[in-house]
């Protein structure tokens, strides 16, 4: 008794704002946070699509890995995960002033390990696999550069709304990323397990390609922008 029930949704308030598709519209704006989009969009979207689905199909169908020698790999990769979350933090910490050109370069040493194992000829040893699994994973624990940029360039009203539109962005790339690889695999006539080949695998895992060009380019584009608008507001 006494007690006011709200039934109705609280509006997202901020500039500009008196709900979600307003505060998006205006967040989106932002240089800054277009610029956490694509870092969270370029660095998760590979770990995602390998460790969730296609990682054991392409090591056993593709490779021809034992499954154990898959799941060790898969292992490995997740505890360099855990390890490079570690050790990322201090490090971003220290140098957040860089913390765009650190993600960008694991953007671009993800991009260049995976091509090595797509232009290897025939299949890779299985350490050459480990080690792109190591790089590969640490892009988890690399996208939340992301949210520390958010954090930044979004007003306090609207960081909720701001770390979920970010959110979107790796894992948006890694159902692109997860559907393009089956398409493909299909096309190569190479859908289902019994059919698996690891020519049909490196031609559906070089979707991953244009994704990270994407990214990369999106990156270099939004991150002037996004300190001269800081610089701006600092007037």
């Amino acid at each position: 008794p006494g007690s006011i029930i709200l039934t109705e949704v609280l509006p997202v308030v901020g500039p500009g704002s008196s709900g979600i598709p307003p505060a998006v519209v205006s967040l989106m704006k932002r240089p800054g946070v277009r610029l956490a989009f694509w870092v969270h969009f370029s660095t998760m979207f590979a770990p995602d699509s390998f460790l969730l689905l296609w990682g054991t199909p392409f090591l056993t169908g593709g490779l021809g890995y034992s499954d154990a020698a898959a799941h060790t790999i898969l292992n490995i990769a997740i505890v360099a995960s855990m390890v490079g979350a570690l050790l990322f933090g201090p490090i971003l910490s220290k140098y957040s002033e860089h913390r765009v050109m650190l993600a960008l370069g694991g953007v671009l040493v993800m991009f260049a390990s995976w091509l090595v194992l797509l232009i290897w000829p025939g299949t890779a040893p299985f350490g050459v696999t480990a080690v792109y699994g190591v790089i590969m994973s640490v892009g988890i624990p690399l996208s939340m550069v992301a949210f520390d940029i958010v954090r930044t360039h979004a007003p306090k009203r609207q960081r909720g709304v701001a770390t979920g539109l970010v959110n979107m962005g790796g894992f948006s790339a890694a159902l692109i990323t997860v559907l393009g690889i089956g398409l493909v695999l299909d096309l190569m006539h190479a859908g289902t397990p019994d059919t698996y080949s690891l020519e049909g695998f490196k031609a559906a895992m070089s979707v991953q390609i244009p994704l990270w060009v994407l990214g990369g380019t999106m990156i270099l584009v939004e991150t002037p922008k996004a300190r001269r608008y800081l610089r701006e507001r600092a007037r």
